[in-house]
């Protein structure tokens, strides 16, 4: 693998998510000759990896200017990939804020609350869906999906039609806990509905807590999925 380290001095822990710990279990296999969408690309970490490792289009999507425009500067030698600075939400062309830091989509209350109150100074963006999104990429070719917005995947994923979503052989996200009611467990009701629209489960990432003293607790507002279409 090529030596990327370079990002570090920006996020060590995105790095070591990417480079080290492979949080979304991506391999060659699953991205050599593919089209990738990468949508919160951040500063191009995983787009990056999916250039290394061979993959034939990427779509970059990432709504907060500031990473965009160090983004670009990342991949300006990649001419595989189309950055484009916009946000995924359910409705293209929207107006919506975002956090200047890269936090969150500060798109309604229930994914405002999950934002730090340090961080809500926030910047405009565009919306787009995933069916325009995938205007980008030929009608008849698959398209590997990562999604890591931060909150907003529900709103996204659960309002994008049946046909889109089949048109991804893998989806490979980062799904968050909001707010909700007691009892409910968002984070596996939308692995039920990802399932239910014809895809299994490859892998489940897990992040853990080292508490106080030296044990490891699962963290379970947070978890990585990778799902293959069948």
């Amino acid at each position: 693998m090529i030596d990327r380290s370079y990002y570090k001095q920006e996020s060590e822990f995105v790095y070591r998510e990417i480079f080290e710990w492979n949080v979304y279990n991506i391999t060659e296999t699953d991205i050599k000759g593919a089209n990738v969408l990468d949508i919160g690309c951040h500063l191009g970490m995983f787009t990056t990896l999916c250039h290394d490792l061979g993959a034939k289009r990427i779509v970059s999507i990432e709504s907060n200017s500031t990473k965009y425009n160090k983004f670009l500067q990342y991949i300006k030698a990649f001419d595989e990939v189309r950055p484009i600075n916009m946000a995924c939400s359910d409705i293209s062309g929207r107006t919506v804020a975002v956090n200047d830091i890269g936090i969150t989509n500060i798109e309604d209350k229930s994914v405002l609350e999950i934002a730090p109150a340090d961080a809500l100074s926030t910047l405009p963006a565009l919306t787009i869906t995933l069916a325009d999104a995938l205007n980008h990429f030929p009608d008849n070719e698959d398209v590997v999906l990562k999604m890591d917005i931060e909150g907003a995947e529900y709103k996204v994923l659960y309002n994008t039609p049946l046909d889109v979503l089949r048109r991804f052989k893998i989806i490979a996200i980062e799904v968050h806990k909001i707010t909700g009611e007691v009892g409910y467990d968002p984070i596996d009701n939308l692995e039920q509905f990802i399932l239910s629209k014809g895809f299994i489960r490859a892998w489940k990432g897990q992040y853990y807590t080292v508490l106080a003293d030296l044990q490891h607790a699962n963290f379970t507002d947070l978890a990585v999925f990778k799902f293959i279409r069948l």
